[in-house]
């Protein structure tokens, strides 16, 4: 009886073995662990958890609503990014009936194909472990700064993860013919620029990676071949994209903001001490979870590693590293161009920093392994639990931040005046919001009577020229809005530096037409007389 005993329990681990070895359930689980944690992050912003949402997501479902009804992009509805997060966002709310789910699901599908893409990515160069744990790494602060979601660098975020992969497996699968994997790369790195016009440091980076081959090699015309099918997906997105743009009568308005609005909004702000400044905002946020350090001291490792022992680096990681190399400055440039302290900027940097911190934890276990040799494959699995333990305990900090978060966010209500706005207009009325407020049209349900549906851009005198000021107020004397309401103490006052005789009598006209209706929660409110 007791030498049955034995056999017994090794048919339980056998058979446990065997579960775990059946690929068609491995790999299912292993999508399902990485479907369900980009679910449950992406949870936190939706409609049944939030009641309200931020600024620039208000702005952008705003949008959305707006293009759905037939106006044109710039010209009738004007905000200063590049076009397809608005066209995102039109999809979401249509795909939503008019309401936030469409848009929180295509926030969802992002996140969960970044996450997805991440673990693929980082498996095939490290391991499952590790690819699981520094995407979960990148997840949790992820949440920390992405705000409410629906932001630009969410759905540029899997586009940048994608793009990586397919040039890393070129380069180790098909010795760096790019061919059609490379019109792919420049199609995503395309759309990337017209989500995000700064987060375009991957495709650079894979251009720069080649160009450098070619120098090593002599050999320009097989870098002619290779880049020339990048070019052809980017321009292929470009032209699509202008293309509409021109056929909408939108494409003047559209360079104007690119060419001019946007130079001037960064223009604002000094070289030096902006710069600075996105440093250091940056790099606070990304420290608390540990990706910067975490990336930091595997990048400064890896190059090291590239330049001076090269042939200790497993070579299907060569082509990755050189990319990622590249990549990491690149991308830092170019976050800090804008020279503001918005920690979602840096959400640019979670592929290239997931691949340099997955290398240092790849390194630290390689090390404690060699330690402990001869080993075991139960001491290796202990000393790859004690790593992920170690790593965990380190993640506290954000995990905290992270929970404390999520409560801001479920504080969050719309205002009082939203309610006032449904009660005292009609869904045919519109309403004039100055200041950054876009989202109260939105859960009011109401338009704006102007083109510009925040002032921002009047902030700024070098834009905020007479005749541009002047067709702002023209539009809100010929549509007479319902109500004004003033989230920022403008009063019926011209906001703008700008000054003309014209301006003077429209602002008159204004004061003649509207009364104030007294502060409705601190928000004060003007009512057509």
């Amino acid at each position: 009886m007791s030498k049955s005993i034995p056999d017994v329990r090794i048919t339980r681990a056998d058979a446990s073995s065997a579960f775990w070895a059946d690929t068609r359930w491995r790999e299912g689980m292993i999508r399902g662990l990485c479907i369900a944690a980009a679910l449950f992050v992406t949870l936190l912003h939706s409609p049944a958890f939030m009641s309200y949402v931020w600024p620039d997501s208000g702005t952008f479902q705003y949008v959305g609503h707006r293009l759905l009804e037939g106006q044109v992009l710039y010209v009738d509805v004007w905000d200063q990014k590049p076009p397809l997060i608005y066209y995102i966002n039109a999809l979401g709310v249509w795909l939503g009936g008019g309401g936030r789910w469409g848009v929180w699901f295509l926030s969802f599908c992002a996140v969960a194909s970044a996450v997805l893409l991440s673990v693929t990515l980082l498996r095939r160069a490290f391991g499952l472990v590790i690819a699981l744990l520094m995407t979960g790494m990148w997840l949790l602060a992820y949440f920390q700064l992405i705000d409410d979601g629906n932001m630009t660098e969410e759905f540029a975020l899997p586009l940048q993860f994608a793009a990586l992969w397919l040039a890393w497996q070129v380069e180790t699968e098909r010795a760096g013919e790019y061919g059609w994997r490379g019109f792919w790369i420049g199609v995503l790195v395309g759309l990337i620029f017209f989500l995000k016009s700064n987060m375009i440091g991957v495709g650079l980076a894979i251009c720069l990676y080649i160009l450098f081959q070619a120098w090593s090699k002599r050999d320009w015309r097989n870098a002619v071949r290779q880049l020339a099918p990048m070019m052809g997906g980017a321009v292929l997105v470009a032209v699509v994209l202008l293309g509409a743009l021109w056929w909408q009568g939108a494409l003047e308005e559209f360079l104007a903001i690119v060419l001019q609005y946007n130079v001037i909004y960064v223009g604002r702000f000094g070289l030096v001490e902006g710069t600075l400044s996105a440093l250091r905002a940056g790099f606070a946020a990304l420290s608390l979870s540990g990706l910067m350090a975490y990336g930091a001291l595997g990048f400064a490792i890896g190059v090291a590693f590239l330049f001076w022992a090269s042939n200790r680096i497993p070579g299907k990681l060569i082509p990755l590293f050189g990319i990622c190399a590249i990549a990491l400055p690149l991308e830092i440039v170019l976050v800090t161009t804008t020279r503001r302290e918005f920690g979602h900027y840096f959400v640019a940097l979670f592929y290239v920093l997931a691949v340099w911190g997955a290398w240092l934890l790849w390194l630290v276990r390689k090390a404690l392994v060699d330690l402990a040799a001869p080993t075991t494959a139960r001491t290796e699995r202990l000393l790859t639990l004690g790593l992920v333990c170690g790593v965990a305990f380190l993640a506290l900090p954000v995990m905290d931040f992270d929970i404390r978060f999520a409560r801001d966010l479920r504080a969050l209500r719309p205002p009082e005046v939203v309610e006032y706005i449904r009660e005292h207009s009609t869904p045919e009325d519109t309403v004039l919001v100055p200041g950054y407020e876009p989202r109260i049209l939105l859960f009011a349900e109401r338009r704006a009577p102007t083109r510009y549906v925040h002032t921002i851009p009047f902030e700024f005198t070098s834009y905020a020229t007479p005749e541009r000021v002047e067709g702002y107020f023209e539009d809100v004397l010929r549509e007479k809005p319902k109500l004004i309401v003033d989230p920022r103490g403008y009063g019926l006052n011209n906001f703008t530096a700008a000054d003309s005789p014209r301006l003077r009598k429209q602002i008159n006209q204004l004061r003649r037409r509207y009364q104030p209706v007294g502060p409705i929660a601190g928000w004060q409110v003007f009512a057509l007389q």
